[in-house]
């Protein structure tokens, strides 16, 4: 998967396990899992990207952006 800037920031690779066709998700070479469809493969790829530019990894965790917090609630 490639980035606005031409980058590769992910990659969906069709394989075999257990003799069923999956769809194996990786982020920056870091494998993420195994999906039964490419779809969801890509969604997943794609989310984790996402969220890798947000303020933290932590899957749910987000700014509080009522007036002066710099609290994050999760």
């Amino acid at each position: 998967m490639i980035d606005s800037t031409g980058r590769e920031y992910g990659l969906v690779r069709l394989v075999r396990l257990d003799g069923q066709p999956r769809y194996r998700a990786e982020l920056a070479g870091e494998l993420l899992g195994y999906g039964a469809t490419l779809r969801s493969s890509c969604e997943r790829v794609h989310a984790e990207f996402v969220r890798a530019h947000g303020p933290g990894r932590e899957a749910g965790r987000y700014p509080d952006f009522r007036a002066g917090s710099a609290v994050t609630h999760g």
